[in-house]
């Protein structure tokens, strides 16, 4: 038989609830039946606000050094003596493809 006690008294009584044991029902006896979650107090929401808050500006901390690396990264790559020789390259070959499609009748 598989009973939700109303009552410790349920329980002491012998009356099978499901529960593995009195001290289970004694812990789960000011729980809600329904799994509901329970709204926080203001306070608590107040306090959980504040803490994301201050997650959210340390995130945009971070986010902001990290961009500040990728613009030193992309700079030094630009000025890079192989990047600069192969951009360099790149634009003389395109060059040279432009020539011979004009000079092609």
């Amino acid at each position: 038989m598989n009973l939700l006690y109303q009552s410790i008294a349920e329980a002491e009584a012998g009356v099978d609830a499901g529960y593995a044991s009195i001290q289970d029902l004694k812990r789960n006896r000011n729980k809600p039946m329904n799994n509901q979650p329970m709204i926080p107090d203001a306070e608590t929401r107040a306090k959980s606000v504040a803490r994301l808050r201050d997650v959210c500006y340390m995130f945009d901390a971070q986010i902001m050094a990290l961009d500040e690396l990728i613009a030193q990264v992309e700079a030094e790559n630009r000025n890079n003596l192989l990047n600069v020789y192969r951009r360099n390259r790149g634009q003389r070959l395109l060059e040279e493809y432009k020539q011979k499609q004009l000079t092609i009748p």
